[in-house]
């Protein structure tokens, strides 16, 4: 082995597997849930709320925790099914879900969490869950191939490849 031999690796854009990108997109809105459910612990009186069993005003019941961890086994459960599920199966499950969860998110800023306000953070994280939202769209607009020009702004971050 030659250590004085350097070799250049050139970064190659590799084709991936539409199945592949919306289980990362499944995934990655699974932690900005999680970011943003952690970040509002630090909001001044959201623990107070939490310790005195109620938050956004409804009580912490089983009800609402069964609601919550269904809400979450959602894209738990789609990181897998957008892996496996066939292609005209995977496209309306995707695009259903990603519609529900869209409205869930845009319900959540008129839930504000401790104080009357929505935090800048909160606003933060809408607009990534949003963007990647729009990316399960892209996606499928990928597979189908469509003019480039007619992309939203935020293609270039997806290697498109043809």
């Amino acid at each position: 082995m030659n250590r004085n031999k350097i070799t250049a690796r050139k970064l190659e854009d590799v084709k991936i597997n539409v199945k592949v990108k919306l289980s990362a997109l499944w995934v990655t809105l699974m932690f900005l849930y999680l970011y943003a459910d952690v970040l509002a612990f630090y909001q001044p009186g959201h623990i107070e709320d939490v310790i005195s069993g109620e938050v956004v005003g409804r009580q912490i019941n089983q009800l609402f925790l069964l609601g919550s961890a269904m809400l979450m086994a959602i894209p738990s459960m789609m990181v897998f099914l957008s892996l496996t599920l066939k292609a005209k199966a995977n496209r309306w499950t995707n695009i259903i879900l990603g519609i529900f969860h869209a409205c869930v998110l845009l319900a959540t800023i008129f839930i504000p969490v401790g104080t009357a306000e929505i935090w800048v953070y909160y606003i933060f994280w809408l607009n990534s869950c949003f963007g990647e939202v729009d990316k399960l769209k892209l996606s499928r607009l990928v597979s189908e191939n469509p003019p480039v020009g007619h992309l939203p702004y935020y293609a270039n971050a997806i290697q498109i490849n043809r």
